[in-house]
């Protein structure tokens, strides 16, 4: 019987050192899992990043303004200060015909643009022939284009006298 003990603790001491390929393949699999979870985590990570960046700042590629990276901020509009904005859907589906913009999310189908604040509430704007005046002084370079570089005819806004209404602003090229 003592040798009947001692065979059955060497078989056991037999399976502790050479595992089954059972046991190797759990082994496998769970070393396997963690480093799929290590992967999925970090993706994860990346991507929350990326898209919490995305929300505060822009890439700007554009001839528009200078190509870089722009950060948003949650501030009142001010006269000068660059602003994000959609153009109006059916100006962006003439401008996405046109080649002005390139596909985007926003209404109309064109991706947002970033121009500088030209005149804010209670502004008087005055449009002409010869250009913009923001509160009786011309900004420089205004005088509307007729056309484009491709030909196309240019539309304005009519000409006149207009005060800045509540939710309005008044945008110009950034330049």
């Amino acid at each position: 019987m003592h040798a009947a003990i001692e065979q059955r603790t060497a078989l056991a001491n037999a399976d502790a050192i050479h595992p089954s390929r059972r046991e190797g393949r759990q082994r496998a699999v769970a070393r396997w899992g963690a480093t799929l979870r290590q992967l999925v985590l970090s993706t994860a990570l990346v991507t929350a990043v990326v898209l919490a960046l995305c929300s505060v700042v822009r890439l700007n590629v554009s001839p528009s303004v200078p190509a870089w990276l722009y950060r948003t901020v949650d501030e009142p509009v001010a006269r000068g200060v660059l602003a994000v904005a959609y153009v109006p859907p059916a100006a962006a589906r003439l401008a996405r015909e046109r080649g002005y913009l390139a596909k985007g999310f926003c209404p109309g189908g064109g991706q947002p643009v970033l121009k500088r604040v030209g005149a804010v509430l209670g502004d008087l704007v005055d449009l002409g022939p010869d250009g913009v005046a923001v509160n009786g002084t011309r900004l420089p370079d205004s005088a509307p284009a007729v056309s484009d570089p491709g030909g196309g005819q240019l539309h304005h806004a009519p000409w006149g006298h207009t005060v800045v209404a509540p939710g309005e602003v008044w945008l110009k090229g950034a330049q």
